[in-house]
């Protein structure tokens, strides 16, 4: 029983690692931003870098 508790206490605490991400990680609004340009850039998407540059919006 004891071992079946450690198990279920693991899997909560992964599953619940996202809801701790920190909160300067990535805005929603950065992440729409990234998401438009990606789609607009179309297949060379796949090519480009994802590096933090001014044209975001922060916050």
């Amino acid at each position: 029983m004891r071992h079946l508790l450690l198990i279920f206490a693991g899997a909560s605490a992964l599953l619940a690692m996202p809801a701790n991400a920190a909160p300067g990680d990535m805005s929603v609004v950065v992440f729409l931003a990234k998401a438009e340009k990606l789609k607009a850039q179309g297949m060379t998407a796949m090519f480009s870098s994802d590096l933090m540059r001014k044209e975001y919006p922060c916050s």
